[in-house]
């Protein structure tokens, strides 16, 4: 006669038993238990796309920064007012074009390397690039401003 205590311990192996073979599975022929067991074994090319595309985005806007420095309007002190020094009050239209340009790169390099991390990353513990949503929020609020004020 079975009691109750041997059933009740029996079911509890079994069902242990369960929940461990759901996680295992078959890989090339062989049973493999995928519990915690990290499959990704090397980086692909999708990691070094998306690493230079983020270097490349940060070291066009490290550009447009140098360029914007001669583009942009003078600044007009008092005291350059005082002297009557002359002060360009207008951005450089060939720079300003460069520019525009530059930050339009900037921008889409970071869009790519989102975009790209959005379809490949799956997992809560990868990486978010908060750097790289940064730079694209920092480069259309920069193409507007130049959109903006050129047109003034």
């Amino acid at each position: 006669m079975i009691c109750y205590s041997d059933y009740k311990a029996n079911t509890t192996k079994f069902t242990a038993h369960l929940e461990r073979f759901k996680r295992i599975v078959l890989l090339n022929g062989k049973y493999v238990n995928i519990a915690n067991k990290n499959r990704r074994t090397h980086k692909d090319i999708w990691v070094y796309i998306t690493r230079t595309l983020a270097i490349f985005g940060w070291l066009a806007f490290s550009l447009a920064l140098l360029v914007s420095s001669y583009a942009a309007p003078d600044t007009n002190y008092g005291l350059d007012r005082y002297h009557e020094v002359d002060i360009r009050d207008y951005w450089l239209t060939p720079l300003t074009g460069y520019l525009y340009i530059i930050l339009w790169i900037s921008a889409l390099s970071s869009y790519l390397c989102l975009l790209i991390d959005h379809f490949r990353n799956r997992r809560k513990s990868d990486n978010k690039h908060f750097n790289l949503i940064l730079l694209l929020l920092i480069s259309i609020a920069w193409l507007s401003y130049i959109l903006i004020d050129i047109k003034q």
